[in-house]
């Protein structure tokens, strides 16, 4: 049971649209017409990319058992992406990714007693690759992610996702040499025009404030005479000035 590159990462990318899916379900968030718009686009971006890499390796996308692992993986994700959104009210983004990485380690445990013999047989370089997944693409992105989608809606905050395989046609021409073709760079400009379409939504969604109005300064009070307080003094009459005199 095996899927091809391009096949998994078309079907990885469904997670944001699981993800705004969720949102709208368990958070109650709604996007519009020009957000889902964008979803799709950025979404039919990611899908070139893929598409070409499949073709590529000499398979074109095929859907089996182990694409449904995938894309179930996928919907796990989005659970994962959505779910936590309430619980960054009373936790930080740092306490939300932990939690989650040492959740995962104790269920991996169970492979615990063959790690120091893997280890050892392992080359330096496939360690190294390990140690920089969990530490860069693992704890480090998880908690940049956290952050942004604590101050940003699910559906905005899952949409910068479709960025990972336009992030990766660079890093694979200078990491492997491998060249993109035409119909990636095309689904490239194609995401990006989509996660900018999501993002304008939030902007122009956003309602202005409006600015705080003047404040009335206080009208200054007489101040009172030693010792003791007297009424305001009022202008005198020539009538008043008779009475005194009187």
């Amino acid at each position: 049971m095996t899927v091809t590159a391009g096949s998994a990462s078309f079907l990885v990318e469904t997670a944001p649209v699981f993800a705004t899916l969720l949102a709208a379900v368990f958070l109650g968030e709604r996007l519009s017409a020009r957000g889902w718009a964008g979803v799709l686009m950025s979404f039919g971006g990611a899908a070139l990319i893929a598409f070409r890499e499949s073709q590529s390796g000499g398979a074109g996308l095929t859907l089996d058992l182990g694409a449904l692992a995938v894309l179930l993986a996928a919907a796990a994700g989005a659970g994962y992406f959505t779910l936590q959104k309430p619980f960054l009210r009373r936790y930080s983004p740092l306490e939300i990714t932990a939690y989650a990485m040492w959740a995962g380690t104790l269920l991996m445990g169970v492979w615990a007693p063959a790690l120091p013999e893997q280890v050892a047989a392992a080359p330096l370089s496939a360690t190294l690759a390990v140690a920089y997944i969990g530490v860069l693409p693992g704890a480090l992105a998880y908690v940049t992610y956290a952050y942004v989608l604590s101050e940003l809606p699910v559906a905005q905050t899952t949409s910068l996702l479709y960025l990972v395989p336009l992030a990766a046609l660079p890093t694979a021409w200078w990491w492997h040499g491998e060249v993109p073709a035409l119909t990636a760079v095309v689904g490239g400009f194609v995401t990006l025009a989509g996660v900018a379409l999501v993002q304008s939504e939030g902007k122009q969604d956003r309602p202005k404030q409006r600015p705080a109005p003047p404040r009335e300064e206080a009208t200054p009070q007489p101040r009172a005479a030693a010792g003791g307080t007297h009424a305001p003094a009022h202008s005198s009459s020539p009538e008043d000035g008779r009475q005194r005199m009187a």
